[in-house]
């Protein structure tokens, strides 16, 4: 087993992946939702909103690796990017 990157760049790398991932999810989300509002399928939609608490979580975990991140950072642009990422992730 590969040890893990503890640079800043293996971390921003694990960041990257994971939002990308959660867009992946609200867009997939999105389509979904779409269609069951055209459709008015309630059930599909149901199930989207079940879906979210999954992207919620991942969210979450994302937030709490930046949040780990901060105790560690190397100045004040490293700093200023965990920030950045804080402020949108729950946007997602």
């Amino acid at each position: 087993m590969a040890a893990r990157d503890t640079t800043w760049d293996g971390f921003r790398s694990r960041v990257d992946e994971a939002v990308l991932l959660i867009f992946a999810m609200v867009r997939e989300s999105l389509a979904r939702a779409t269609v069951a509002l055209l459709d008015g399928d309630e059930a599909r939609a149901r199930a989207v909103m079940a879906d979210d608490r999954e992207v919620d979580e991942r969210c979450g975990a994302v937030t709490g690796m930046i949040q780990e991140r901060l105790a560690e950072a190397e100045g004040p642009a490293e700093l200023e990017e965990l920030v950045g990422i804080l402020q949108m992730v729950p946007e997602l």
